[in-house]
């Protein structure tokens, strides 16, 4: 702005000069303006915006122009600079006017700005009073820059200044920054939690405070490399806490230069590694406790390389159970323990749960290979081991041995060859589906059901045997239990036996598995329950016609009851007629005699006067008032509200009357609605206490 000063005022003089001849040659006025406009455009590349004292335009530079959308000079001179600027910061501007025409320059002030088109942009502003040589004012110059790019710059930077911070007092890892000399002079909240100190006690501290003595030399050592390199090793140490207490870490040091290059602070990047140690102690006891199991177990545990099937350990087991030493074991491959059939079988899954990603245990019945020769039955039990990148690399597996079990389950299929014998001497009926829903066999009440020998049911589905409607409901079922692997029980369905008779039955289905745990039919148990639902059915019949008899004997005894509710309510309009003849004696035969008593008794007897006239006034109001409002009520209501009125809780008067509770509480509602408080809130013993 200075510089712009300087060369306007060579501007100044020279405009100054020709006005002094203005009446000679009122054009030198004009070539004046176009002088000082070409000249300020030439000088300076920001928009520049000439003024009269008043604010009104006289000139205007092409990239003022540009800045505010214009296209000609023309549209702006004779205009208030006011146009130029945002509504709600006219006010700001009129001040600054007035602080320029006072301290002759202000120098970029922020504004918000105005294009022709409405849209606002920030922008700087810097203005100038121009004066004659004798020092009065003449016009008022402006040069504006557009801040919208350095606006965007600064709110980025705020932006990153807040991830930063952010980022810095969230990070799970410890960070501290401290001088060249190790004192602390600032760190984030988790440094904080780490030592126990407070931010004002941590800047007392240097980071051999915080660390013992025996590492001092390790900490020297890395530091002295990072400001060789820039940065240190990641290395572990221990940390001392507020309350004394020693943890491990792991840091690593970073060095920050100044703008110089020349080393300022260390910055140190610390994580607690207590859990990683602790993890650490427990995998060694898990090793050590594995080895122990392996070295111990009657099953052979190994690991084997899945890329050339070569053991990696095999546990001592091995001899007993195939025939070798652990180390002839680990000489040989996959090839050499199993039969041709059964490896091809391992590694045809082996490859598809790779393939597929999957990750669980997989059982697998195999044939084994002795050292003797002759084969025997294997159980492995096997899982990957991944490596960092998660493939899967090797394989943990446990081979057992079982022959044993395998005589087991062969006598145990011929008990179940017994049991299918059983299962055709019951009534129930049990069959057996394949995962197509066809018939693979089924019991003799089944077949004698449907009416076909049993040894053609087989290959069956139910469209064969049952109507589309019942066929496609059992179907339906068999798919779900197929297709989820989940039983269903107890289901309540219809069938049509062999004679054409529907009847009713209650089914439990059942998944079948394979040797692999996969689906390979389903078991059906249906029990016919026809017997059942008749007697139900009857049941239901006589239920209904008791309740009809009950309905019907319960209107006689309403009908008696309004014949009774009627004799009643008479008896209650003679009761009232009563009560209110004695309201009436009381108040034209006792009352009159009262007060002429209490003009002429003794002042000393005149309490027990006015106390009697009080209660006669209570006893005859309260007459008329109770008396109007029982004559509304039926002779239960009416015993309900002296109970009321007498403290007694609906329980309690459900014991007196011998009723049920809601019936005491369905007597207060139409007490109330009687009484014309369901709209009130009052309390009903309250307002009852105010009728008397």
């Amino acid at each position: 702005m200075e510089n712009f000063q300087l060369k306007f005022k060579h501007i100044n003089e020279e405009m100054l000069e020709k006005m002094s001849d203005v009446n000679k040659d009122d054009k030198c006025i004009t070539d004046l303006w176009e002088n000082i406009r070409k000249n300020l455009v030439a000088v300076f590349p920001e928009a520049i915006t000439l003024t009269d004292l008043e604010g009104s335009i006289l000139c205007a530079s092409s990239r003022t122009l540009e800045m505010h959308g214009y296209v000609t000079e023309e549209e702006l001179l004779g205009q208030s600079i006011f146009v130029l600027i945002a509504p709600e910061n006219h006010k700001k501007a009129q001040q600054y006017l007035e602080r320029t025409f006072k301290e002759k320059i202000v120098r970029e002030v922020e504004f918000t700005f105005v294009r022709k088109d409405g849209s606002h942009f920030p922008a700087s502003l810097s203005a100038a009073l121009i004066e004659d040589p004798e020092g009065k004012p003449q016009a008022l110059i402006a040069t504006t820059s557009d801040i919208t790019e350095r606006k965007k710059a600064e709110k980025a930077l705020i932006e990153s200044k807040e991830k930063f911070e952010h980022l810095y007092q969230s990070s799970f890892d410890g960070i501290a920054e401290s001088d060249l000399d190790g004192n602390i002079i600032s760190c984030n909240q988790t440094y904080l939690d780490m030592t126990g100190y407070s931010e004002k006690e941590i800047k007392e501290l240097t980071y051999l405070d915080l660390t013992p003595p025996k590492w001092h030399q390790l900490d020297k050592k890395q530091i002295e490399l990072c400001l060789k390199r820039g940065y240190s090793d990641l290395y572990e140490k221990e940390r001392i806490r507020k309350d004394g207490t020693t943890f491990p870490i792991t840091i690593r040091i970073w060095l920050r230069k100044d703008k110089q290059g020349n080393p300022l602070r260390l910055w140190g990047i610390v994580r607690d590694i207590t859990e990683q140690k602790k993890a650490e102690e427990e995998l060694r006891a898990s090793e050590k406790k594995f080895k122990l199991l392996a070295e111990h177990s009657a099953d052979v545990i190994y690991r084997m390389n899945i890329e050339n099937e070569e053991y990696l350990y095999v546990s001592p087991s091995v001899k007993k159970v195939f025939g070798y030493t652990p180390q002839e074991a680990l000489s040989l491959t996959i090839r050499d323990i199993l039969t041709p059939e059964s490896y091809k079988k391992q590694y045809e899954k082996m490859q598809k749960d790779i393939s597929s990603g999957k990750i669980s245990t997989r059982i697998l019945q195999l044939e084994a290979i002795h050292k003797d020769g002759h084969i025997f039955p294997v159980e492995i039990n096997a899982t990957f081991i991944y490596d960092s990148q998660k493939k899967p690399r090797e394989i943990l597996g446990v081979a057992r041995d079982i022959t044993e079990r395998k005589k087991a389950e062969d006598a145990l299929k011929q008990k179940i060859e017994e049991q299918k014998v059983l299962l055709s001497s019951i009534s129930a009926f049990v069959y057996f589906k394949d995962t197509k829903l066809k018939l693979v066999t089924a019991n003799k009440a089944f077949a004698d059901m449907v009416g076909i020998p049993q040894d053609q049911l087989v290959g069956k589905t139910a469209n064969d045997l049952f109507p589309k409607k019942q066929a496609d409901a059992f179907n339906e079922d068999d798919k779900k239990v197929i297709e989820s692997g989940s039983p269903m029980f107890n289901i309540e369905e219809q069938f049509t036996d062999a004679e054409g008779k529907t009847r009713w039955a209650s089914t439990s289905k059942v998944p079948y598995f394979d040797e692999d745990g996969n689906v390979i039919g389903m078991v059906g148990i249906t029990i016919d329950i026809t017997d059942h639902k008749r007697a139900d059915e009857e049941l239901k019949k006589a239920r209904n016609e008791l309740e009809k008899k009950v309905r019907e004997r319960t209107k006689e005894l309403e009908k008696k009851n309004i014949a009774l509710k009627e004799i009643l309510a008479n008896i209650s309009e003679e009761k009232m007629e009563i009560r209110r003849e004695i309201s009436s004696n009381v108040d034209q035969i006792i009352m009159p005699i009262v007060l002429k008593l209490k003009r002429t008794v003794a002042p000393g007897n005149l309490k027990m006067v006015e106390l009697l006239e009080n209660g006669l006034k209570e006893l005859s109001s309260s007459s008329v008032n109770v008396l109007s409002a029982y004559s509304r009520l039926s002779p239960r209501e009416i015993e309900i509200c002296n109970m009321i009125k007498n403290g007694l809780t609906s329980k309690e008067i459900s014991v007196e009357l011998n009723i049920a509770i809601t019936t005491v509480q369905k007597h207060r509602q139409k007490i109330r609605k009687k009484l014309g408080l369901t709209a009130n809130k009052a309390n009903l013993r309250s307002y009852l206490i105010s009728l008397s």
